[in-house]
């Protein structure tokens, strides 16, 4: 798929760790990393939080201050 687009990054998610063939991406100059993405907990306005709901929830919560709480979460590693 890189070679195809020409890209030269590749992101996987956190479990591509486990199924990735680094070798490959090694020998093809592709860089890679994965996501350590950790979902915030912030305060929603009915009941206990609930996670994994979609970035509108966020942002219906917290307006223009969900920015800053995403990025509090986001990072990635090679």
């Amino acid at each position: 798929m890189c070679e195809v687009l020409k890209a030269n990054n590749f992101i996987f998610g956190t479990l591509g760790r486990t199924y990735m063939n680094k070798k490959t991406f090694d020998d093809n100059n592709i860089n890679y990393y994965f996501q350590n993405f950790e979902h915030p907990k912030y305060k929603q306005l009915h009941g206990e939080f609930v996670s994994n709901m979609s970035s509108i929830d966020l942002l219906f919560n917290h307006g223009k201050d969900s920015i800053e709480i995403l990025g509090k979460s986001l990072g990635d590693t090679k």
